[in-house]
């Protein structure tokens, strides 16, 4: 109630709006069939707003390599859900300037109380059980929330960038012409930046094809017809996507060129990215020229960008540094100890996380965009931080 008083205030029609979402899931049977509660819905619908979104997105991000399995959203509602009355005021004191962060996992803590600090009538919400269960999506509370939500609103797939099949094909030939030929090599895979880049080793890599940009909403409208980014833009890079989106992308790919697409290994990854380059980043170690490179938190202004706009590397691959994330093949391990030296990707049938490079538009530190750097999500995470872009086999 408190959450309809908040609309109501902002504006008295959300009122409306809110209220005939819910009757219409109901009479669709959604939330009897599924048992969606209708106060996960509420706050699901109220968190669509545009300013939301990067908090939502964040749910289900890990916390951190020391918090192993822990997502944000599980961590906020453990705060959330201490019995001490601090408990609010817990979570929001990690958006306070004074406060000392320490680590990645209080980073994205505060990162996520920043954007709650001005709505105390959202976080009373998500302090209860049910608001507890949405943010941690215990039985499925978020997701069926969002699935609900997506019923009655109905979801996209058309758009106004593509409206053909002559534009689709121009689109899909444009990208296959826009591969880049990365030469076979050897190089030093690895950094000294953090233990998961460690030990050092020699990979050969084998001839391939990758795309000179991360997809880009185009390409993805092109091929699945769809377009779930944040930032609206066709040159801009399709963001929101999974691991397993980005797969099913290069499997619809290869279908319709009949050429085989996939997502690279790590090595192959991190062995364009170099383009040569045994330093921190593909032009050098000078911080100081890194945004004629990369869109990043300093230059950013909190969006992604078009891509091709900044400087390319040796292999003429733009956005290598930052824009967004990108999807590798390979499932995550916590070192590169037993790693394969053949270019190939790691692949652990018992690990779910796979490896996300290149840091996004969002980082913040410029140690997260060296060539090196690597970061573990989840599969079926979606995030407005990450996108891909494919490769090709030369054989």
């Amino acid at each position: 109630m408190a959450l309809i008083a908040e609309a109501g205030r902002r504006n008295p029609r959300s009122i409306v709006r809110i209220i005939n979402r819910i009757k219409v899931a109901v009479e669709v049977g959604k939330l009897d069939e599924k048992n969606y509660e209708p106060l996960a819905l509420l706050l699901h619908l109220a968190m669509d707003e545009p300013r939301y979104r990067p908090f939502v997105l964040m749910l289900d991000t890990p916390l951190g390599q020391k918090e192993r399995g822990q997502t944000i959203g599980g961590r906020i509602a453990e705060i959330l859900g201490n019995i001490s009355t601090e408990s609010k005021e817990t979570f929001l004191r990690f958006s306070d300037p004074g406060t000392e962060i320490k680590g990645i996992g209080e980073a994205r803590l505060a990162e996520s109380a920043k954007i709650l600090t001005d709505n105390p009538h959202l976080l009373n919400l998500l302090s209860t059980e049910i608001g507890r269960k949405w943010l941690s999506d215990d039985d499925n509370c978020r997701s069926n929330a969002g699935e609900a939500v997506k019923t009655t609103q109905g979801e996209v797939h058309s758009d106004d960038n593509v409206s053909d099949s002559k534009d689709v094909n121009k689109i899909i030939r444009a990208l296959q012409q826009s591969m880049v030929k990365i030469p076979s090599g050897t190089f030093q895979m690895g950094g000294e930046g953090s233990d998961n880049e460690q030990p050092i080793h020699e990979v050969k890599v084998p001839e391939f094809w990758m795309l000179s940009t991360p997809v880009t909403q185009a390409q993805w409208q092109a091929v699945m017809g769809t377009d779930p980014s944040t930032f609206k833009g066709p040159e801009r890079p399709v963001e929101n996507v999974s691991w397993n989106d980005a797969k099913k992308f290069c499997d619809k790919l290869s279908a319709h060129t009949r050429e085989t697409y996939r997502l690279s290994s790590e090595a192959e990854w991190e062995y364009a990215c170099r383009a040569g380059s045994n330093d921190r980043y593909c032009f050098g170690n000078d911080e100081n020229i890194l945004g004629d490179y990369a869109w990043y938190d300093k230059n950013s202004k909190g969006e992604t960008h078009p891509v091709a706009q900044k400087e390319p590397n040796n292999f003429n691959l733009y956005d290598m540094h930052g824009n967004v994330w990108e999807w590798c093949e390979d499932t995550w391990h916590d070192n590169y100890k037993d790693a394969p030296r053949d270019g190939s990707a790691w692949v652990s049938e018992d690990e779910p996380g796979r490896v996300v490079r290149g840091a996004s538009w969002d980082s913040s530190n410029p140690r997260d965009l060296r060539s090196s750097s690597r970061v573990r999500y989840g599969a079926d995470s979606g995030s407005l931080f990450i996108g891909f872009r494919c490769v090709r086999s030369s054989h």
